[in-house]
């Protein structure tokens, strides 16, 4: 038997006695009553526990999947490392070859405006020439005319 007391409300203490009830019917009742709140904890209590036997089983599984998982992301992140790693070199390859091209493209370019330079300073020498040889020619032919006159 519990200690625990089982108290009636007003209403129900009226409701029982009203009816006839005796002494020894409530504490039958009560007893009763006690016996099933004490049966109801028993019986939670078995559920509490099989609950926390679940709890555990999945916090366990819930662990090794994560210990799982966290193996499975240091994998990736070696692989993410090592690739970005090769990816960096092939960069670093590709910008020193472009840097390369880009240094041939500028020599070749300091040599074709080296032409155009030479081919400009020809014409004009040309240009030159040719106005003096004009110029001459005509100061040679109004000399000779003057003369003829």
């Amino acid at each position: 038997m519990t200690d625990q007391k089982i108290s009636l409300t007003p209403e129900q203490m009226i409701a029982l006695v009203g009816h006839g009830v005796t002494h020894d019917q409530l504490d039958a009742t009560r007893r009763e009553l006690s016996d099933q709140v004490a049966s109801n904890r028993t019986g939670l209590s078995g559920q509490i526990e099989k609950l926390d036997g679940k709890v555990d089983r999945v916090d366990t599984r819930l662990s090794s999947q994560l210990e799982k998982l966290d193996e499975k992301i240091d994998r990736v992140d070696v692989k993410l490392s090592d690739q970005i790693e090769k990816l960096d070199e092939k960069i670093d390859r590709v910008d020193s070859r472009l840097s390369n091209q880009i240094e041939k493209l500028d020599e070749k370019v300091d040599r074709v405006d080296l032409k155009i330079d030479n081919l400009k300073s020809w014409m004009i020498g040309a240009m030159f020439t040719i106005i003096l040889g004009g110029g001459s020619a005509l100061w040679f032919i109004i000399s000779k005319l003057s003369n003829l006159g």
